[in-house]
Formats: C-alpha cells, structure tokens, sequence
C-alpha cells in the first residue's frame, strides 16, 4: 500500500517503515546517500522510498505484470531521489550472470508468500549474494510468512558463512487513522545478516534485535539440491492440506 496524499506518499510503510529491519539499516547505513542497493523482488517498489540522492538501486523482478503494477497504480519508483533500475528475469541468474557489483546491501523481498522461490535462499545463492556484496555489506532477508517458519534456514546460512545475525521482529503496528502520526506499518520479520558485527551494534539497529531462534538439531543447510519445506511448515492439517493444493 502506499499513502496518497502529496505529504505521505514519499514514506515508506507496511513491511517498510522506520522501525522494520530494513527500515533499522537504511537509517543506519550511510542515511546520507551514496549507496548501491539491490532489491529481489520488486513488489509495489516501496524500497524505492528509501532511495536517496547519489543511491543507486537496481530491483530484480521477474514477473512482467508487478513491474506494470508498480509504475502505473504506485508512485514510489517515480519518486525515490535514488537512480531507479529495474532489471528483468530471475533474480540469481542476472545476480550470477553480471559482474562483481560491489553492493552494499541486498534485500531479498521474496518470500512472502506460501509458495517461496527456494533457489533464492540456498547455499549457493548466498555464494552470489556474497560475490555481489561489498566487504561488509549487508544481507536483509524479509522472512514474513503466514505458513512458513523462515528463520532457522537464515540462521543455518548465517552460520555456514559465518555471518552475524540481527534477529528484528518489529510489532508495531499501526492502523489507528485518527491522526497524522498513522504511519500504515504491519508486523515483520527481518533478519540482517553481515560480517560487519559494529554495524549491526549500532543503537538504532541493536535496539530492535531480538533473540534468535536455537537452530534444530535436526535442521540441514539448504542447497540447491537438498530442501525441506514440510520441516518449517507453521500450519495445521486443514491449512496443510490447501498448501499442497497450492504448490
């Protein structure tokens, strides 16, 4: 969603907003400008109002009809002070076709739904994601999920790459619209992933964190040949049942 009045409609909000995970990192992540950003999965392009000027951000979008939607019913790429690249077709495979790009953060916005792009978030995806990522870049994984319990694969990968994890849940919702403070934000989960553990301790960052969860013992690495979404499943039987109908 998006904010229609003139004053409102520059701010980021839903899974976006001040006190999200990303929302933590881009105040925190030279604010001033003069980033290079890329984006996995374009959505409404709502990252795009964390733009500013002298940033560079490049959006990988594979669906055709998102990119429609996001320039002709949402304003937010339009309007972001940052240099605007939507770049076509699935995000690993541009990712590992282009040369190093020296990112300083990469947010992965993919993974909301019930049927996730799992190549996305595999070993050998994050060896890309590293590749393209500046020495001591960021990693922000969005992991809201109404069926699927993301975190312990995140933390698995972090692990395996010896990345420090920011664990940052944010509840603060607001829907109240009786004043201009409404800031539109949803419940979210995020975890941000560096070798730059300094970065992740600053105030605003730190202030969000929370406990990680303790990984399964019986959790494997995921990789592009062995998965196992039955094993983060948070549904019951019903719910289950119309999942598979869905895959």
């Amino acid at each position: 969603m998006q904010f229609t009045s003139p004053e409102k409609r520059k701010i980021p909000a839903t899974y976006y907003t001040d006190s999200s995970g990303v929302g933590r990192l881009m105040r925190t992540l030279h604010p001033e400008g003069g980033r290079k950003i890329a984006v996995v999965g374009l959505g409404t392009g709502s990252m795009a109002a964390w733009g500013r000027k002298g940033d560079q951000m490049s959006f990988y979008e594979i669906n055709d009809d998102v990119v429609r939607l996001a320039r002709s019913t949402f304003t937010f790429l339009a309007d972001s002070a940052a240099k605007i690249e939507v770049v076509m077709g699935d995000a690993r495979l541009s990712l590992e076709r282009e040369a190093d790009q020296n990112y300083d953060t990469i947010v992965l916005d993919a993974f909301s739904s019930d049927a996730i792009p799992v190549h996305l978030i595999t070993r050998e995806a994050f060896e890309t994601y590293r590749r393209q990522l500046k020495p001591g870049g960021v990693i922000a994984v969005h992991i809201s999920n109404r069926c699927l319990n993301l975190e312990p694969v995140v933390l698995q990968l972090a692990k395996h790459f010896q990345l420090t994890p920011a664990v940052i849940h944010d509840s603060d919702v607001d829907w109240g619209f009786e004043d201009d403070s409404y800031n539109a934000a949803y419940s979210s989960d995020w975890i941000l992933l560096s070798k730059d553990k300094a970065l992740l301790d600053q105030p605003f960052i730190a202030s969000g964190i929370s406990e990680p969860e303790e990984i399964p013992k019986s959790m494997k690495l995921w990789t592009d040949e062995q998965s196992d979404l039955l094993s983060i499943l948070m549904v019951d039987d019903h719910t289950f049942l119309s999942w598979l109908k869905g895959l």
